[in-house]
């Protein structure tokens, strides 16, 4: 079994517990990820099954979209609603056209500076691991990109939002920001991430879905490994070319293009990437597993 299942990751469940939810599942060892979600995060979590594996490290899209909610008139240690919460202002007083405004505002690249409840590891230690002891050191700034940042809907305190954002940016953050530009605070009440690597939500399926479909031996949850890479280029092999190729022989293919899927009569044998001015074959699919 090898492909690529796109998962609605339910909350209360990490990333590595999907993975392994879906091991168990298929018999399959050979599981990974791309794109964690924090824990009680959902949304669109990609799934490489057996041989397509090897393509993790060539599918990364720069950005990421998420539909977020917030809650104005809060604080949390966590910047969220699963850590200690505290009310912070008994008044609110903002309106539709200033919560655009400050969204707004937000636009473009800037710097960020990561929380302490997040996964990022300082000499050896994860930084939620010296938050959690009430450990808080100095963190280094992150360049990061929004590239559209829109208010979906606002109901009450809680201010609902949609956001396309470049890869390692922490909304929490983002919201406490938000939350001051408003002259209040504000937590992150929930998150969904609407798009990842290309995949979109509207084309995920739930464990349940997916655990149903494999035992009525319906894979139409899974993405065949050649469709795996939709933005990237392919490169038809001609039988001569597949021969050398095949045996590890050295092929001229005349591209600047970053990264090519090399294609040998309809699937995916390789994946290959044009560095220091030369085209290098870097992972290679020859068998049928």
């Amino acid at each position: 079994m090898k492909g690529l299942v796109n998962v609605i990751k339910p909350p209360n469940m990490t990333s590595h517990d999907v993975v392994g939810y879906l091991r168990r599942l298929f018999h399959e060892k050979r599981i990974g990820h791309s794109g964690t979600l924090d824990p009680m995060a959902t949304g669109v979590l990609n799934i490489y099954i057996g041989t397509a594996t090897k393509l993790i490290p060539y599918h990364h899209s720069p950005y990421k979209k998420y539909r977020a909610e917030m809650l104005l008139g809060k604080t949390s240690d966590t910047l969220d609603i699963w850590g200690e919460v505290h009310d912070a202002d008994s008044e609110i007083d903002v309106t539709t056209s200033e919560i655009k405004e400050v969204l707004a505002s937000f636009l473009g690249i800037s710097e960020q500076i990561p929380p302490m409840y997040s996964a990022i590891k300082k000499d050896g230690k994860k930084l939620y691991e010296l938050a959690r002891k009430g450990i808080e050191i100095k963190r280094e700034s992150r360049t990061i990109d929004i590239k559209h940042i829109e208010l979906f809907e606002i109901i009450d305190n809680r201010i609902i939002f949609d956001i396309i954002c470049s890869r390692g940016t922490y909304v929490r953050s983002l919201i406490d920001d938000i939350g001051n530009a408003l002259n209040s605070s504000a937590i992150m009440t929930n998150l969904i991430r609407l798009e990842n690597e290309y995949f979109l939500i509207e084309e995920a399926f739930t464990l349940e879905e997916i655990e149903k479909m494999y035992l009525e031996n319906n894979f139409i949850f899974l993405i065949p490994i050649r469709d795996i890479l939709k933005d990237v280029d392919e490169y038809e092999l001609s039988q001569s070319e597949y021969k050398k190729f095949s045996t590890g022989i050295p092929i001229e293919i005349k591209t600047e293009k970053p990264l090519l899927k090399i294609i040998y009569d309809n699937r995916l044998v390789g994946i290959g990437k044009y560095e220091n001015m030369q085209f290098e074959i870097k992972k290679r699919f020859l068998s049928e597993d």
